[in-house]
């Protein structure tokens, strides 16, 4: 399953080991958000390390499944050179 990961934290520490750990199993496509591909079993692991690393009161985490049609339907807009593609 693709997974959209966005966050909105003030903690430049608590940022900086979330953006690490995120580039680690998926891609950054814009500042604050990742794309994620992972299995049941690997996103059940990035759940429970993701709300161990954003557990401080100054951070929000949002994950969006995107079903296989939904997948198709994602469109990057914008003046970015740089594109993506779900695979």
């Amino acid at each position: 399953m693709v997974y959209i990961v966005a966050y909105d934290i003030g903690k430049d520490s608590t940022r900086t080991k979330l953006s690490k750990y995120l580039e680690s199993i998926g891609r950054r496509i814009q500042k604050s958000i990742f794309i994620c591909d992972l299995g049941a079993k690997d996103f059940q692991t990035a759940k429970r390390t993701i709300v161990l690393l954003a557990k401080d009161e100054s951070s929000d985490v949002v994950i969006i499944s995107l079903c296989n049609g939904c997948q198709g339907k994602v469109r990057h807009l914008g003046a970015r050179k740089e594109s993506f593609e779900i695979i």
